[in-house]
This record gives structure tokens, sequence and C-alpha cells, in this order.
């Protein structure tokens, strides 16, 4: 009991000295304020807002004269003797506003600062089902009617109106049903070229799981619409070709900086056009296959794909294979994002077209060169420039030309 008596009265005997020592520490400096004495966080401002319970409330302290102690909120934290401190405060934030009064005081003075942490609730953010792409453009065509000879060449201005609606489904085991629609609507500044604005518009739904034993999965399939002469810009009055579409395809992981993928596809084309010769009837079906790899090096997304396609058309001089390499690189910055691509194709017809005398054989070049401007969180400022090349054993069939276009998109 004597024992427990004496351990006691040494607790309390500490404790007071320790109370006796800080309060010299206390009055040890002038009065004075002393606004050389610099307090500001490192972590915090004067007035902040947070959702985090708990933390740390990052102090520093600097003055010309020599420290003789910092406390927060009565309770001294240090006491240094040099002329600038640094301090780590955890704490515990309670709901609502939560002060925390810092008191610096050297051989010169002492001077105050109060920090104020307000702990807000918590909220879920709901992942949100309906997503938007709005795109409004504006192009100049240096060549718009694809001439070969460039005394022929003639320029347009042509807009364009996009929307891309998206609908996202969670399903069971980690997958998504993903119904989109694409619109698109162009329009020239002269009527004369109204039979080459595209009214295009696509429904589609893609089923995609994200974790499975091959990487990412998707299937899909849809429907295409196109059309020309946009006289009321809500759909095209020639009729082009009404398209169904299937394909699939997976996209895995290779390490952090690198991915490849694979898809294809099969489309099934009812050609609107009327023809004179039977050799060419578009109707038919297009078979696509691809790979790509992606790579990020030094933070530039690099993308290479090749691809290969095959028409199987009615009309015999439409019957065609093509492939297709591409090379893409992107910079994404502070708020800049340019991209530079470039893109081979190549286009062979399966049988020879006596009205040409030969079998026809293209190869189209091009460069795409983008600068996207970040306006707003949800706003984008897009300007882009394409310089096409064609060559062909065709002469009439090779063309050259450059489009500039300005857009602006609106994501939701």
């Amino acid at each position: 009991m004597k024992k427990y008596i004496l351990g006691l009265l040494t607790i309390f005997l500490f404790a007071g000295i320790n109370l006796l020592w800080a309060q010299d520490k206390k009055n040890q400096h002038p009065d004075q304020k002393d606004l050389n004495i610099l307090i500001y966080s490192t972590s915090h401002n004067s007035s902040s807002r947070t959702q985090q319970k708990q933390g740390v409330l990052k102090i520093v302290v600097s003055t010309f004269a020599p420290i003789l102690y910092v406390d927060i909120n009565g309770n001294i934290v240090s006491d240094s003797a040099g002329t600038k401190v640094q301090l780590d405060y955890p704490f515990s934030l309670q709901n609502g506003s939560n002060e925390f009064l810092v008191t610096a005081a050297s051989e010169s003075g002492i001077n105050q600062q109060k920090f104020n942490i307000q702990l807000e609730e918590q909220t879920v953010q709901k992942e949100k089902l309906l997503h938007l792409v709005g795109i409004g453009s504006v192009s100049y065509l240096d060549n718009v009617n694809n001439e070969s000879e460039k005394p022929d060449h003639e320029s347009a201005i042509k807009s364009s109106l996009t929307a891309v609606p998206i609908y996202k489904l969670k399903l069971d085991g980690n997958a998504t049903l993903n119904l989109k629609a694409i619109i698109l609507r162009e329009k020239y500044l002269n009527s004369e070229y109204k039979g080459k604005e595209a009214s295009y518009t696509q429904a589609s739904a893609r089923w995609i799981k994200e974790k499975t034993p091959y990487g990412k999965i998707f299937a899909e399939g849809g429907i295409n619409d196109i059309r020309t002469d946009n006289a009321i810009f809500i759909l095209g009055k020639t009729e082009e070709s009404l398209e169904l579409f299937i394909g699939g395809g997976l996209k895995q992981k290779i390490n952090d900086k690198t991915s490849w993928s694979a898809k294809t596809s099969y489309k099934l084309v009812d050609s609107k056009a009327d023809i004179t010769d039977s050799g060419d009837d578009e109707d038919g079906g297009v078979f696509d296959l691809r790979g790509s790899l992606f790579y990020n090096y030094k933070g530039i997304d690099g993308t290479g794909s090749l691809g290969y396609g095959f028409y199987d058309a009615k009309g015999d001089y439409k019957d065609n294979t093509s492939t297709e390499f591409r090379l893409k690189a992107v910079y994404p910055m502070n708020l800049w994002t340019p991209s530079l691509e470039i893109k081979v194709q190549g286009k062979k017809s399966s049988s020879n077209d006596p009205r040409k005398g030969v079998t026809p054989k293209d190869t189209t070049t091009i460069y795409n060169l983008k600068a996207n401007y970040k306006m707003q969180s949800n706003l984008r400022l897009d300007f882009s420039y394409q310089n096409k090349k064609q060559t062909s054993n065709v002469k009439s069939s090779e063309y050259s030309g450059t489009i500039l276009k300005c857009s602006v998109i609106y994501l939701y």
C-alpha cells in the first residue's frame, strides 16, 4: 500500500514539475506580438474541408530569434531553440468545425495562427448510367472532290454535329451492357456538295466483362443507317446503305505499361445505290480482323495496330481485300494533349475491271496531327490537321488533299 501511494506521489510530482516547466517556458517571452514569426501549414489552408476523420496537420514555424516553444490548443508540441521548426500534428476530427490554434513564441515576442478544418459527411458517388459526348465541328477541305489534277481542286467548308449517348447497365458477374447511339450530320456551306453530306446513324449494344482469364472481353452487335443530302439536317434524303454488324474481341494486360488487343467483326451491307452494271453491286459481307499493341513510354501513350479485311460483294468489281497499318502517339500534358497518327491503307480488287483495263490497287497514306485543349472538366477544344494521299494503278483514282478542323467537345 505504501509503494502504491509512493508511486502516485511520484507521478503527481513529475506532472507538477512538467506543468511548472511549461508555464515557465510561456513566461519567458515578451508580451508583444511579433509579426516576424511566420506560422503556416504545408498540408492545410487556414480554412479547409475534408471527409477524412483522421489526418495530420503539418506546421512550419519560422522566426529571426530563437524559438522558445510552439503549442497547439494549449499543449506544447515543441521547445526547439532554433529559428525554424517543422511539426506533424496528428488529429482526429469531430463532425463539423474543428479549430487548431497554433501559438509560437520566441525571445522577441509571440504570434498565433488559427486553422479550421471542417469534417463533412462522406457521400457515396453513384456511377452515372447515362453518358453523352457532343461534338460540333467546322472543317476546311482543299480538295473536296478528290481530284487527281491540282488545277481541278476545289475547296469547301462544312460543319458537322455529332452526338454519342451511352447508357450503361450493370450486370451480374462484373459485366456491363452498353447501349450506344452515334448520330452524325454534316452540312456544306455550298449546296453544290450536298451529295457529299454524310448522315450517319448507328444503334448498338456491347456486352463487356472486365475480368476474365483472357483479360477484358466484349461482344457487340448493331445497325448503321448511311445517307447523304442533309436538306433538313435531321435525316439525309438519299439512302446509301443499311448495315448490320456483329463483333467481339479481348484486351489483355502484359505489364503496367503494355497491353494488347484483338478484335473481329462481320458486317452485312445492303446497298441502296442505283447501278447500271451488276458488277458494281455493293451488297455483300465485310469481314475485318485487327490486332493492337499499347505501350506507355515516359508519359507517351503509343499504339500500333495491323488490320486485314475482306469484302465479299455481289458485284465482281466491288470484291476486294484491304490492309491497314497504324501508329499513334499521344502525350497528355496539363491542359494540352497533342497527338500524331500515321495510317497506311491498302486495297486491292479481287478481279480485273475491263473498264479500267487493270485490277485496281490503291494505297492511301494519312497523317493526322491533333491538339486537344481542356477548357473545363467536361469541355474540350480540338484542333486537327489531316494530310491524305492516295496512289493507284488507276490514274483517275490518285489524289491528295488536306483537311483543317476545329471542334468543340462536350462530355456529360
